[in-house]
């Protein structure tokens, strides 16, 4: 049987990320971008009180106060101990009422440790959005990073069974020349991502190797990596695929035929680091022989300018985070 100390740690287990959703929580920069909050609904909480507390151990009361709408929720531990939690609501948008009672249900939810993983999301993702002319941002948005476990995951079995990825790669630092990346398909999903993944399968061969030379089967001592970077600035991510992004100069008009070409499509293998700056604009830190006949402006790669330029950025995310009314829930 659980004891009150198992059922506390399920309640404030980390809420699956298919039960999160995001919405906007302020707009600023002349209403083109937007902080994001990540929120969950009133039947998420319902669910998590019915599967750890059990459908017939839990009860919630609404009562005005003040006219303000306050939630109780009271649960009975294992134990037999009753514990309520109360906390009050503010209006949506969307049926002021309604929204105002799953407001105050979430609150006290949280209370009891339901949900409360979310307040801490600003800490370990990106939370702001670019907006459309019309103040919304792009559909089912996630913050940058949200599904790259299942990603690296897709990546390692897709690796295991694409013999290019078993080739042997060259020990010296020469880059062999190769054929132009082919043209890109139509513009159906798949044959991009088919596209893309054909662009880092070409690269990945021709990459310089850090490994040592074997000579008769007796690696040589592990050598100083040697592997050149460099720095790519104000560059918009246009689109991703597992394996590949297009990263076009912000001075190409997006959508444009030029923006679409295969000479801005990076293979991820060799990106060393992606940083989303406040501008919407993105850094990318490559290995420098990818580049060889590819339009892009680099500067040399130097770390302590990179920490710097992340330090900046970080400054300015302060300055635009909410106030603790403006949380989730």
């Amino acid at each position: 049987m659980p004891t009150n100390e198992d059922v506390k740690k399920l309640l404030k287990a980390p809420t699956p990320k298919d039960r999160v959703k995001f919405r906007i929580g302020r707009k600023y920069a002349n209403n083109q971008r937007a902080h994001m909050l990540a929120y969950v609904d009133a039947r998420y909480v319902q669910d998590q009180l019915d599967d750890v507390i059990g459908a017939e151990n839990w009860s919630n009361n609404f009562e005005v106060i003040d006219n303000t709408l306050y939630c109780s929720i009271t649960v009975v531990f294992p134990d037999g101990k009753v514990v309520s939690k109360t906390d009050c609501g503010t209006e949506s948008n969307v049926e002021k009422q309604k929204g105002e009672a799953s407001d105050a249900f979430k609150r006290s939810a949280v209370m009891l440790g339901i949900g409360r993983d979310l307040y801490d999301l600003p800490n370990h993702y990106y939370m702001h959005a670019d907006l459309d002319a019309k103040g919304y941002p792009p559909k089912d948005w996630t913050p940058q990073g949200w599904g790259d476990h299942n990603h690296k995951e897709q990546r390692h079995v897709q690796d295991k069974k694409n013999p290019l990825s078993a080739k042997p790669q060259p020990s010296n630092q020469e880059v062999v020349q190769t054929a132009a990346d082919p043209a890109p398909p139509a513009k159906e999903e798949n044959n991009l991502q088919a596209f893309a993944d054909s662009v880092a399968a070409k690269h990945a061969p021709n990459a310089p190797s850090d490994e040592p030379v074997v000579t008769n089967s007796k690696p040589l001592p592990k050598q100083e990596s040697k592997t050149e970077y460099v720095i790519i600035k104000n560059v918009r991510l246009d689109h991703e695929t597992d394996k590949s992004r297009l990263l076009v100069p912000s001075n190409i008009a997006k959508g444009s035929e030029e923006a679409k070409g295969n000479q801005y499509w990076l293979t991820k293998q060799f990106t060393k680091e992606l940083i989303r700056m406040n501008s919407g604009l993105y850094s990318a830190v490559v290995q420098k022989w990818i580049l060889k006949d590819k339009p892009f402006d680099y500067e040399d790669y130097d770390q302590n300018k990179v920490n710097e330029m992340i330090t900046e950025e970080a400054q300015k995310d302060q300055n635009e985070t909410p106030a603790d009314d403006d949380l989730p829930f």
